[in-house]
């Protein structure tokens, strides 16, 4: 076990109001130094709050041919401890940028684990990450923003307990404990790697206190960092393009922390620079923001647009359908039919006629002013029935869009703030 001192620091840096009521603890385990040492200490904080239950989970990227023998390592230490280890394969895109989809990826596995208010990620990141960080941002131009002690992930949140301490404060720790070596650490082609090993002890040789400094710095930083995210995260799905004026620093701030706020943390300063140029000037603006969400413009406002969504396969009574922002409550009583009501995209009926109406589907999409990334797949109800005059009813859900005449369909419209 560790010395003491580190179970203390991380029991003094752990949520103690009655709203944070901790019950379980998830420590992010990747088999390092730092993690490790979280690991230890976060298993003996059980002797002070034994109803606190201790999770470990390994994210195995599958980008190392050691990949194997880490979990192992992991499951081994975890039994020793009595930890549960839980072990997530991810699928890694090898385009771009590398290192950024390995974090999208983790953290997608991070905030689906999270799934209730007591539960609280810990993460190994010390002070010497933090300036690295810091330093890293600033070289590559992506601004001053440090990594946050703690913040909201999922139903819980995360939290940073060694941002305090540094690497050599846990080595002397962790003597006596079992660690894995990354090896891609001693690549030095990759920019961290190279900040660490050459830049930074130079650094510290003519700075001694540097990483206290750049401390100093981060937490000035985070401090109004946070409060301009807390603002932009009460901006939800959709803002005017009017708050953008056109490239300016601005702009860029506001931009940068909408998009902190939705735990999104990779994206370039010129990328930023140039999607607000464009989204005050075209509508067809967009800006990737990873894998699975992008910042798009229509209709003079902006959206945060979930890429990923699904419609279930079939609708019923009292059934819920949410698209975007948007969600639709379908009640019944539903006329009886053979093969029930189903849920078509829209896309795959575009020039056919709806139930009742003259508008086509994709007539009816433009008129009620639906984003184009949303027409193709914007759910269609439809009785599913085989008629012989091969004609379907269907029904398109949108404000404004009347029900067809003797349809026993009651429909609730109306739009969501997901924050």
């Amino acid at each position: 076990m560790p010395d003491v001192d580190l179970i203390s620091h991380l029991a003094q840096q752990l949520p103690t109001t009655p709203q944070q009521h901790l019950t379980t603890l998830y420590v992010g385990y990747s088999g390092g130094l730092d993690s490790t040492a979280l690991l230890v200490a976060a298993a003996g904080l059980r002797t002070r709050m034994p109803e606190l239950e201790v999770i470990g989970l390994h994210i195995d990227h599958q980008l190392s041919p050691d990949a194997g023998a880490w979990v192992a390592h992991c499951q081994r230490v975890g039994a020793q401890l009595d930890v549960e280890i839980r072990v997530h394969q991810v699928s890694v895109p090898t385009e771009g940028n590398l290192e950024a989809n390995a974090r999208e990826a983790r953290y997608r596995i991070f905030r689906e684990q999270l799934r209730a208010q007591g539960d609280l990620l810990l993460l190994g990141h010390h002070r010497d990450d933090q300036s690295e960080t810091l330093l890293l941002r600033l070289l590559q131009g992506r601004g001053l923003l440090p990594m946050q002690r703690y913040r909201p992930l999922g139903a819980g949140g995360l939290l940073r307990p060694w941002l305090d301490l540094t690497r050599a404060d846990l080595h002397q720790a962790a003597q006596g404990l079992a660690w894995v070596e990354d090896e891609s650490n001693r690549d030095t082609t990759l920019a961290r790697n190279f900040l660490r090993s050459r830049i930074i002890p130079e650094l510290a040789g003519f700075w001694p206190n540097y990483a206290a400094a750049l401390g100093r710095v981060a937490n000035a930083q985070h401090a109004n960092e946070q409060a301009l995210v807390m603002l932009a995260g009460r901006l939800g799905d959709g803002f005017p393009c009017a708050l953008l004026e056109g490239a300016t620093g601005r702009d860029h701030a506001l931009l940068r922390a909408y998009l902190h706020a939705r735990e999104v943390f990779t994206v370039s300063d010129a990328a930023l620079d140039d999607f607000s140029r464009r989204a005050t000037d075209a509508e067809a603006a967009r800006l990737q923001v990873g894998p699975s969400h992008s910042l798009r413009v229509h209709e003079q406002m902006i959206y945060w647009v979930d890429e990923t969504l699904t419609l279930p396969e079939r609708t019923g009574v009292d059934t819920w359908i949410q698209f975007g922002p948007h969600r639709l409550r379908v009640v019944g009583p539903l006329p009886t039919r053979p093969d029930g009501w189903q849920l078509h995209p829209a896309g795959e009926h575009a020039r056919e006629r709806l139930a009742g109406q003259r508008l086509t589907v994709s007539e009816a999409l433009r008129t009620a002013k639906v984003p184009s990334w949303w027409r193709a797949d914007w759910p269609l109800l439809a009785d599913g029935v085989d008629r012989s005059d091969g004609e379907e009813r269907m029904f398109l859900p949108l404000p404004g869009v009347p029900l067809p005449e003797n349809w026993r369909l009651e429909v609730e419209w109306f739009e969501i703030d997901k924050k």
